[in-house]
């Protein structure tokens, strides 16, 4: 399925996006079906000429999307989801507007090192060179999964669940691992806290 057909008759005219990435690939069709679908989509990127050429790509078919880019260094979408956190649920409680976040994963979690992760080596990118061949899907495809997660009615009030071809999956042992679930959090923590101070 293509993102378009998993969102087809989904009215998202109240929601506001945040896209990471939606310059290029996945993500540029991310923004542009969730922007066919009528939400407010901020691309969030780096290069911001690739942001405004991406939604002036989506303009030429969609005169009347809602498109906007701001400018932000991902070094970390950790810290981008704690700073929405808290304001998402606030506006929840005020509106009853349920927001969403959505990370994006791959596979590639199941083929991990035999304890799951190495902290001492975690920006190591061979790491991620080694799944590239299991990119089998072509764009529209690649979206569809995100898009459906991130705007289908059917999971309201569903949280922490992984998605496979929109459809919830059991994730690896790695990732169900309380333990080390609270270790990378904690790392997590400590290593935007050592970048956020001057």
């Amino acid at each position: 399925s293509t993102a378009e057909q998993v969102t087809e008759g989904i009215d998202a005219s109240n929601l506001t996006a945040i896209v990471t990435g939606g310059a290029s690939g996945i993500g540029l069709e991310t923004v542009r079906v969730l922007a066919l679908r009528k939400a407010h989509v901020i691309i969030a990127a780096r290069n911001m000429e690739a942001a405004n050429a991406a939604k002036q790509l989506i303009f030429k078919d969609n005169e009347t999307a809602l498109i906007g880019y701001i400018s932000l260094h991902f070094s970390g979408h950790f810290l981008l989801t704690n700073l929405l956190l808290e304001k998402m649920k606030n506006t929840a409680r005020l509106t009853g507007i349920e927001g969403r976040i959505v990370n994006l994963s791959s596979i590639a979690h199941n083929y991990t090192y035999e304890h799951g992760i190495r902290f001492d080596q975690i920006n190591d990118e061979r790491v991620l060179r080694v799944f590239t061949f299991y990119l089998w899907k072509n764009v529209p495809q690649g979206a569809s999964t995100t898009c459906y997660v991130a705007l289908h009615p059917n999971l309201k009030g569903v949280t922490g669940k992984y998605y496979v071809d929109c459809n919830e999956m059991e994730p690896s042992a790695f990732a169900r691992d309380t333990v080390l679930a609270k270790k990378l959090w904690d790392f997590s923590n400590k290593l935007v806290s050592s970048v956020a101070k001057p």
